[in-house]
């Protein structure tokens, strides 16, 4: 049976238990996001019995989405004020008012440090008082009461996830405490420390990241289909203009000279890439703002592989601390033919059977290799060139994002952990809700691994090395095999293995590993390791 998880707004968690007991971190976590869910839900009632219908939708749609094993993101908002009140409206309710939404009262110190109190007690000891001395000019309107509860309830919680965070960055647990800052921002879009934490810094009244920050103050524009351009051309773009070689010249002069060959393609710039393109400047806009895309979730899940844990606990702290970051490379070809005609000879091996792939070296800066899927293929080819772009861009993650580049990692074992975080992020998809998605009972390796009749023990998928992998004879199961096994470890328990996961994935990446550090960071001996990844394949 499954375990049952609340979500603490978009990180499935539930009360684990490890080695040493249970995870009091975990399960504080779980009870301030079933608390917040419960207050959200009373809202909604509420609204409803206030005729307030449209309020009700809208509370509704705070809540987060349920499902399986997945992972949501939500996307943040740039402008500041989310929260913001209509002028002249108190931030807490009146007495009168309040007494329709009273709620238990919740540990004081909710799993965090001993001598540490949550943020939200004292402010809702103050709020009580100004409640109690406080009379409102006028009667609030239903709409209002609900306006200022709302606000109350999504404040407290992010509040109350800040204790947490700080406490989980503290011991060493930088994934707990950055999934908390993820939900914490989707409940208040304005908290400063965790904001803080994913380098925004206000702007007018706008979030901004340095980089965008940077370019704004050049002068340049985020135009949806040209990409960062100088505010001052925006005009002659829309107009059918482009400017190549120093000179304004038509589109079809344009696509003349960048479509001659990779080499002489568009160059277009986005935060963390650079990416030479022979199909077109829209089609290199469109590519990067997906791989983007990957980047952000791919942040948000392995943000301890990039940080060290005392520049977590920084970050957690409110101090500005930068974690250093590398730009990437990307090569987009305007078809498969001229991508397989360029690279065959370059890369010495025939290339027409691949997607994609990702290249680097001691001596070759990475880069990663795609072409472009004409607007008529089929729905298969379009699925097939998107999971290999987000597969291939992993792995060049992981080389690359951190401030020193590895290679030659998995030299002594593990190197199914490689495979296994590249096709977990394949299965990104943004959904109907607007929420990123990673993972899933859906994804169709975890499908297919679910069908193998002949499995791999987990002891043997860890004597593995690049080479015995990439030559073993039933290769393709090992990669339907590492699939399942990252989703297995990811989600086992609601989330008890995350944090010793990404310990497990430094490891490997610098060459550290052996065949018995999976047993050692899960503290569970391989007998028991099958057991429970057979019975997670079974639910």
């Amino acid at each position: 049976m499954k375990t049952f998880r609340f979500i603490v707004v978009i990180f499935f968690l539930a009360a684990a238990t490890t080695a040493s007991g249970q995870d009091t971190l975990i399960q504080s976590a779980n009870r301030a996001a079933a608390e917040y869910r419960e207050r959200l839900q009373h809202l909604v009632d509420w609204a409803k019995d206030k005729g307030l219908h449209a309020e009700a939708a809208e509370t509704l749609r705070i809540l987060p989405p349920e499902a399986g094993d997945k992972v949501f993101f939500p996307t943040f908002p740039r402008d500041i004020g989310t929260l913001n009140l209509p002028k002249g409206l108190p931030t807490i309710l009146p007495r009168e008012y309040a007494a329709a939404f009273q709620e238990k009262n919740r540990n004081a110190t909710d799993g965090g440090d001993e001598n540490t109190q949550p943020d939200n007690i004292e402010s809702e000891k103050s709020d009580a008082g100004a409640a109690k001395n406080k009379r409102p000019q006028r009667e609030l309107t239903d709409r209002e009461v609900w306006q200022i509860q709302l606000r109350i309830i999504r404040q407290d919680y992010a509040k109350r996830l800040n204790t947490l965070a700080r406490t989980a960055s503290k011991r060493d647990r930088g994934t707990l405490a950055v999934q908390m800052a993820i939900a914490g921002l989707q409940a208040d879009p304005d908290m400063p420390v965790f904001r803080n934490v994913f380098s925004y810094i206000k702007y007018k009244n706008e979030w901004r990241t340095p980089w965008e920050l940077d370019r704004i103050r050049k002068g340049f524009v985020d135009h949806e289909k040209f990409g960062w351009i100088p505010q001052k051309a925006v005009k002659r773009y829309e107009n059918g203009e482009r400017y190549c070689n120093d000179k304004w010249v038509t589109v079809a002069e344009a696509e003349a000279y960048h479509g001659r060959s990779i080499e002489n393609g568009w160059q277009i710039q986005s935060e963390h890439y650079d990416l030479l393109t022979n199909h077109s400047l829209e089609e290199g806009v469109r590519l990067v703002r997906q791989i983007e895309d990957l980047y952000m979730v791919w942040k948000f899940m392995f943000f301890r592989y990039m940080a060290t844990d005392p520049q977590l606990a920084s970050l957690f702290d409110g101090k500005a601390t930068p974690v250093p970051t590398r730009r990437h490379m990307i090569y987009l070809y305007k078809d498969k033919d001229d991508f397989t005609r360029d690279l065959t000879p370059k890369m010495n091996r025939d290339v027409s059977q691949f997607a994609g792939f990702y290249r680097h070296g001691t001596h070759i800066k990475g880069a990663c290799f795609f072409y472009s899927v004409p607007a008529g293929a089929s729905d298969w080819d379009r699925t097939n060139v998107t999971r290999t772009m987000f597969h291939e861009a992993t792995h060049q993650l992981f080389i690359e994002a951190r401030a020193e580049e590895k290679h030659g990692y998995a030299k002594n074992a593990n190197y199914w952990l490689i495979e296994g975080a590249a096709t977990f992020m394949e299965s990104l998809r943004r959904e109907d809700d607007g929420y990123y998605a990673v993972g899933g009972d859906q994804d169709q390796r975890l499908r297919s691994a679910r069908r193998m009749a002949d499995k791999f023990t987990v002891d043997y998928m860890c004597t593995l090395t690049n080479e015995t992998f990439t030559t073993h004879p039933r290769m393709g199961d090992l990669y339907t095999q590492s699939c399942a096994m990252f989703h297995f470890l990811y989600f086992h328990e609601g989330g008890q293995w995350r944090d010793p996961l990404i310990v497990y994935l430094r490891t490997v990446y610098d060459g550290k590993d052996d065949q018995s550090t999976l047993r050692k960071i899960t503290e569970t001996p391989y007998g028991e390791l099958d057991r429970k990844f057979e019975a997670y394949l079974k639910e």
